[in-house]
């Protein structure tokens, strides 16, 4: 989902983006909102605070932002509530703590929350009845990406692989760009989702917008593949275990 930001607070902005980008959603910021203006299209949400409500909801809407303006702040909740009908914006989300951001984010946006493995393949499957994809990714931070198809009767889930994880900015993007890349080279759907899930693996340790190239790409899958070998490799064995 594509999100626009627009806060006076750098704080806020920074890390209300890093919570939103970590949970695979695709974000736009800035603390003027003349610059999200080409960001526009195809966005469903803008999170405002006070400081920039009237201005950045009255500009984007006229330049044809279509989706929901929310209120993002500190405080009491029925505050913030109070507070968003009197700058005209359509809910709150409030920022503390900001990790839960996505979660309060999906709620403002009238979504369920997925708890469970059989609540993504269901939002999956039900995503794939409403349009006539072929095929959704959901990307679910710490704890992977699940990729649901047409016509099969079991999800296929990725496990996250990232070791340590620094700066989340730009991984979604990673995600897709890689997706993208791996299918229009001749990959399945299944075999550019793991790709996609190691080049996400890779931007995130590193710190700062990072840039996924094939050489990196490469590295990170020979050095995954070379674990599970040694992995199944102690398990045929009896042996310990390797740390994940």
């Amino acid at each position: 989902m594509k999100i626009l930001i627009c806060c006076e607070s750098e704080i806020v902005l920074q890390m209300a983006g890093m919570a939103l980008e970590g949970a695979g959603h695709q974000v736009a910021l800035d603390r003027d909102p003349v610059a999200l203006v080409p960001q526009v299209a195809g966005a469903s949400a803008l999170m405002v605070d006070a400081a920039r409500a009237r201005q950045a909801v009255a500009l984007l809407r006229d330049r044809g932002f279509s989706g929901r303006a929310l209120l993002v702040g500190t405080g009491n909740p029925e505050e913030l509530k109070k507070q968003a009908e009197g700058l005209g914006v359509d809910g709150v989300v409030p920022f503390e703590p900001p990790d839960e951001i996505p979660k309060r984010l999906q709620a403002a946006l009238g979504g369920r929350e997925l708890a469970t493995d059989l609540d993504v393949w269901e939002a999956g499957k039900d995503l794939l009845r409403a349009g006539r994809s072929k095929a959704v990714l959901i990307t679910r931070g710490e704890e992977g990406m699940t990729l649901v198809e047409r016509g099969r009767d079991a999800c296929f889930h990725i496990p996250a692989f990232a070791r340590q994880v620094f700066d989340v900015t730009g991984a979604g993007d990673t995600v897709i760009g890689t997706l993208a890349a791996c299918l229009a080279a001749g990959a399945t759907m299944r075999e550019a989702a793991v790709l996609a899930n190691v080049a996400a693996s890779v931007v995130v340790g590193e710190v700062g917008t990072a840039q996924i190239t094939a050489e990196k790409l490469l590295r990170a899958a020979e050095l995954l593949i070379g674990e599970q070998e040694v992995r199944r490799s102690r398990r045929r064995r009896g042996g310990a275990p390797l740390p994940d």
